[in-house]
């Protein structure tokens, strides 16, 4: 991918950093407008893209709303997460807490009370569990169109006295937020380790892509030893063993396609209560360290298709700090190598024609919905037969595909 023009940045230094922020401004990037309206549905089903509101006359054909999904204390009661049982190591558990997700849309038609939007909903919405209601709002406060591409990005360190990586070096590269349609490509990174990943999209963000990059870290010799133990100073300094993100989405409708990750801890992963959709595509996770993942907290609306990893849709419970339903309404399609796939109450997950090993997960959670384990099916992909069907042969070629999909 790179020529002798190429960029290479090194970032030496002990610092522990991120190097580059693309980012609007946070203040107002989602900025309500008017008065809001009830979703007036006992029960709008996930996947579904039409609802009735009480106020119809508030909103026109063409408005920005946000769509408010509730989870009120008798939800968490049902999903169990008021419970979650303590840690064996002491550790600090916290029980969850009512939450709302929103969700963004479009209005593309008005008909009586009923509302239609752009995409569908990534979370049913219940009456019982707190329902939902809409608002128009304004992102002016986002930039777009713009990007990151052909780079390669170098933390650079030397093994310390035990020989390992105290990771006291840029440990972040790229991070997206409060911004639309917006991209990274062709970008290579080395020893970038952090928890908030090498690789970021924020919550603010809407419309990224990012295609045709890795990230590598150096080899799991140079994270283990003296130099790491947990009771040290390295430890508590660093943060040593809760690192190696590769590419960790935080937003909406984002989309990491043809991406490598080496020696990555969590390589494609999600955060707490992301509303989706976001897809990752034709990836592979390497010798990976653990899961590829929605981590935490009920992380909403993903699809990992065509990725060659470790990979988790589960009830993480009392890990971390009480992590528990971790992604609700996640597919796997066509995936190979180990994946857990939980069905977690009032939500789905799905397997659809992974090839390789299933997983448990700790029995943590009854089995989601798996359908032609051992043998992929067709579509090869899910995503881009989709984008196909809605936009055509033309949007397959400009991210790099043909008529096989």
């Amino acid at each position: 991918m790179y020529g002798q023009d190429a960029t290479i940045l090194i970032a030496t230094g002990s610092e522990r950093r991120r190097l580059i922020r693309i980012y609007g401004s946070e203040a107002g990037f989602r900025e309500k407008i008017g008065e809001s309206s009830e979703i007036i549905d006992s029960y709008v089903p996930v996947g579904a893209n039409t609802f009735r509101v009480e106020h119809p006359e508030r909103f026109e054909i063409g408005d920005a709303i946000i769509v408010q999904r509730s989870g009120n204390a008798a939800w968490i009661h049902e999903i169990g997460m008021d419970s979650i049982p303590p840690r064996s190591d002491g550790s600090k558990i916290t029980q969850w807490s009512p939450f709302e997700l929103e969700f963004e849309h479009v209005i593309t038609g008005i008909d009586g009370n009923s509302i239609i939007v752009d995409s569908s909903l990534m979370n049913a919405i219940e009456s019982r569990w707190g329902g939902g209601r809409i608002s128009k709002f304004d992102d002016t406060a986002r930039i777009s169109e713009v990007g990151v591409e052909n780079l390669r990005g170098i933390a650079f360190w030397v093994p310390n006295s035990d020989g390992v990586d105290d990771t006291r070096h840029a440990n972040e590269f790229v991070d997206l937020d409060y911004c639309k349609n917006g991209w990274v490509r062709n970008v290579t990174l080395e020893h970038f380790n952090s928890t908030n990943g090498a690789f970021r999209t924020g919550r603010g963000s809407k419309w990224i892509t990012i295609e045709d990059s890795s990230n590598l870290i150096a080899d799991k010799k140079f994270y283990n030893g003296k130099g790491y133990d947990p009771t040290g100073r390295t430890f508590y300094e660093t943060n040593i063993y809760v690192g190696r993100y590769g590419f960790y989405l935080i937003g909406q409708s984002g989309l990491v396609l043809r991406c490598f990750a080496l020696n990555n801890r969590h390589g494609f992963t999600l955060g707490s209560r992301v509303t989706g959709p976001n897809v990752f595509l034709d990836c592979e996770g390497e010798q990976p360290l653990t899961w590829s993942e929605p981590h935490h907290r009920w992380s909403v609306g993903g699809l990992y298709d065509n990725v060659h990893d470790m990979i988790s849709l589960m009830n993480r419970l009392n890990m971390g700090s009480g992590h528990g339903w971790a992604g609700a309404n996640y597919a796997a399609w066509n995936t190979e190598g180990t994946l857990v796939a939980h069905q977690p109450p009032t939500a789905q997950n799905w397997s659809i024609g992974h090839i390789g090993k299933k997983d448990n997960g700790g029995n943590r959670g009854p089995d989601g919905f798996w359908d032609s384990y051992g043998e992929h099916v067709e579509p090869r992909s899910l995503y881009l037969q989709q984008l196909k069907d809605r936009l055509g042969e033309g949007a397959l070629l400009r991210i790099g595909y043909g008529e096989d999909l």
